[in-house]
């Protein structure tokens, strides 16, 4: 079964490019795969608890500071997870906000929180019969120019790569 993975943001240009990875997935009889990029959540909780306990600055933790870092690992864990459930949650208003274009289509959702945008898409789309990404466009001579991350897909995607310009204001 062919796969058409699309690279989406919620932006008006990742949901055009949308659309038309959806009608390359129903042409080709494939699914679509739409991927959300999110900013990871970093471990702040337990970083600051073992470096306060590393540094001997948590006298009253006593033989508990342990205990302290492993909870500080837990919050982090929940807030990561948290993120995850949010950034699935946001792909899905995404994918739906298209509404008949995506209708009909097997759409795999994978919220990805680890990872920069191009190397998510890259390794998203090894797999696949074609990578669809936006492109935000510069306006002019610098219209020329793809931006960064469709610029990476394009040079080193292992499937075909197609960028979705932004429509003209004429």
């Amino acid at each position: 079964m062919a796969v058409v993975v699309v690279g989406v943001d919620g932006s008006a240009q990742s949901l055009e490019a949308l659309k038309l990875a959806a009608r390359e997935a129903r042409w080709r009889s494939g699914q679509l795969r739409a991927v959300y990029v999110y900013e990871p959540v970093r471990p702040r909780q337990a970083e600051t608890a073992a470096t306060v306990a590393a540094a001997g600055m948590w006298p009253s933790a006593g033989n508990r500071s342990g205990e302290l870092i492993a909870d500080a690992y837990r919050h982090d864990d929940e807030e990561r997870e948290h993120a995850r459930r949010r950034a699935e949650e946001q792909l899905r208003r995404i994918v739906t906000s298209v509404g008949d274009d995506v209708d009909g289509i097997a759409v795999e959702h994978v919220a990805i929180g680890d990872r920069h945008p191009s190397e998510a898409l890259l390794r998203a789309s090894t797999d696949a019969d074609l990578l669809v990404v936006g492109s935000r466009g510069l306006g002019g001579f610098g219209g020329l120019l793809l931006g960064s991350i469709s610029q990476q897909c394009v040079q080193h995607a292992t499937c075909p790569v197609l960028v979705v310009r932004p429509r003209s204001a004429d």
